[in-house]
């Protein structure tokens, strides 16, 4: 069963009608955000696209240019065919179509406190938030392993076993 299934009683009526067509939902959310040190995170955003073979990823753009995400996304995207569904780029600005993203993803990665903050008090729920840290392991190991992502349960199931491994969830960010 799709999350979006699961979920959809609690979307309020701003959601029935979708901003997004069924079929070009993202399967998951990352939030771009600049490292300490003030770059972008590179490794990130080249693991979110690649992920993007299994359908459409959302990066959500926390005080960072998309032009600087295209560049970083330039010598990656000669490597993968031109037939991905690829990256959506949401701007923190963008409202209710970044919150339809996020509800409608099965996995989103975040990677500021005040974003997670606000994913749970828009009540997406706790096991579905992963920190962002996390997402270059995952994100590269579900695309090779799965292709697409077969299930959601068959997804939380495998993330598990390696959240005791790999890592904790919704450790402090």
């Amino acid at each position: 069963m799709s999350i979006r299934r699961t979920y959809q009683p609690y979307l309020s009526a701003a959601w029935s009608s979708p901003l997004f067509a069924e079929e070009k939902r993202p399967w998951a959310a990352v939030e771009i955000a600049l490292t300490p040190n003030g770059s972008p995170p590179a490794t990130l955003i080249c693991s979110a696209y690649r992920a993007s073979q299994a359908g459409i990823v959302a990066l959500i753009l926390n005080q960072v240019d998309p032009r600087v995400v295209n560049k970083i996304l330039d010598p990656v995207v000669r490597f993968l065919p031109l037939t991905i569904p690829g990256v959506i780029y949401l701007g923190m600005d963008n409202g209710v179509r970044m919150q339809e993203a996020l509800f409608a993803a099965e996995v989103v990665f975040a990677a500021t406190k005040p974003f997670r903050a606000s994913l749970l008090s828009l009540g997406i729920d706790r096991r579905r938030i992963w920190p962002a840290s996390s997402a270059p392991a995952l994100l590269d190991d579900d695309v090779a392993k799965f292709g697409k992502m077969a299930s959601t349960r068959r997804f939380h199931a495998d993330n598990d076993r390696l959240r005791g491994k790999v890592v904790q969830p919704l450790l402090p960010i």
